[in-house]
C-alpha cells in the first residue's frame, strides 16, 4: 500500500468516525426531545384525569342529593343508587391511571433534570454548573408540583 492509498483510507475512516459521532449526537438530541415531549404528555394526562375525577365526583354528589330529595318527598326509604358502583369503578380506573403516570414521571425525573440543564446551558452558557443544576431541579420540581393542584 503506498502513501496516497494510506492517506485515502485514513481520510475515509476519519469521515466515517465524524458521521458516526454526528449521528450519535442527533440520536441523543432526539431522545431528549422525546423524553420532554413524553413528560409534557403525561402532565397533561394527569391534569385531564384529575379534572375528570372532579367532574365525576361533583356529578355523583348532585345525583345522590337529587335522589335523596326525591325519596324524601315520596317517603321512600334510602338505598344505594344503581349508578354509584359504576361511578366508583370509573374513579378507581382514573386513580390507577394517574398513579401510573406519576410513577412514570418519577422515573423520568433525573432524565428531565439532565435535559433541562442541557437546555439551560445552551440558553445561558455563562452560568455555573451549580446554578444550572439548581435551576433545573427547581423547574422540574415546579412541574411536579403543578400535578398536585
Amino acid at each position: 500500500m503506498n502513501s496516497s492509498e494510506t492517506e485515502r483510507v485514513f481520510r475515509e475512516n476519519r469521515d466515517r468516525g465524524q458521521e458516526n459521532k454526528e449521528s450519535s449526537e442527533v440520536d441523543k438530541e432526539l431522545q431528549a426531545a422525546a423524553a420532554l415531549e413524553r413528560a409534557d404528555f403525561l402532565v397533561k394526562e394527569v391534569k385531564t384525569s384529575q379534572n375528570q375525577m372532579q367532574n365525576i365526583i361533583v356529578h355523583m354528589q348532585a345525583v345522590l342529593q337529587a335522589i335523596k330529595e326525591l325519596r324524601k318527598m315520596m317517603d321512600i326509604p334510602e338505598t344505594e343508587v344503581d349508578t354509584l358502583p359504576a361511578d366508583q369503578r370509573q374513579l378507581e380506573k382514573l386513580r390507577e391511571k394517574i398513579s401510573q403516570y406519576r410513577s412514570e414521571l418519577e422515573k423520568m425525573r433525573e432524565e428531565l433534570i439532565v435535559e433541562q440543564i442541557k437546555k439551560m446551558r445552551q440558553e445561558n452558557p455563562n452560568l455555573s454548573e451549580e446554578v444550572l443544576s439548581a435551576e433545573a431541579i427547581k423547574k422540574v420540581d415546579e412541574l411536579y408540583a403543578s400535578l398536585s393542584k
